[in-house]
């Protein structure tokens, strides 16, 4: 699907800063002005909130942050609704931001808003494509280290309840412990 890419004819900039548990979106118009911002959860929900909040600019451009690292999620699901989605490296938006007034300070919209400013004033921004493979690893291992940290909480509670259970006072179970850890015989 060929990416209206924004220009000074591209009215808005819908602008995304991403992290693991949120969205941060800033509507940028040519001036390089903020028109509304909204932060929703990274979700089913958000998603559609998202989605009504960039309706009101029906010819807008999406460009999100990272969209290969955190932005991964919702640039997956943006190019599976046929919407095109530019990629502002974080490298870029932190350097707007550092530049621009206000001495670059940090907060999630004024990252989205300078991803926006990245996105209408950069020379030939990056369409970002999504690969599904590395999307479905990322998933994968996501889920790999959950379950690992879950067994993990499972192993010590059950050491736990072991070591209180075994009548040993907990006196003796340090001392017998140190003494196994340096080799020494009892």
């Amino acid at each position: 699907m060929p990416l209206a890419l924004p220009s000074a004819s591209a009215p808005v900039v819908i602008a995304i800063d991403p992290h693991k548990a949120s969205w941060t979106a800033v509507a940028v118009d040519s001036r390089l002005q903020p028109v509304a911002a909204i932060r929703v959860e990274v979700n089913r929900d958000g998603y559609r909130q998202l989605r009504r909040f960039a309706g009101r600019w029906p010819h807008a451009v999406w460009a999100v942050e990272g969209a290969g690292g955190l932005g991964a999620a919702l640039t997956a699901r943006l190019t599976a609704d046929d919407i095109g989605v530019v990629d502002v490296p974080a490298k870029l938006a932190r350097r707007v931001r550092m530049l621009s007034t206000g001495h670059g300070r940090k907060t999630d919209q004024a990252d989205a808003l300078s991803v926006g400013i990245a996105a209408h004033t950069a020379t030939g921004p990056n369409t970002a494509v999504v690969d599904e493979a590395i999307a479905v690893l990322r998933c994968l291992t996501q889920s790999h280290c959950s379950s690992i940290s879950s067994s993990m909480s499972r192993a010590r509670r059950h050491f736990s309840r072991c070591r209180t259970s075994s009548g040993i006072p907990a006196r003796a179970r340090r001392s017998r412990t140190a003494s196994a850890r340096s080799g020494s015989p009892r």
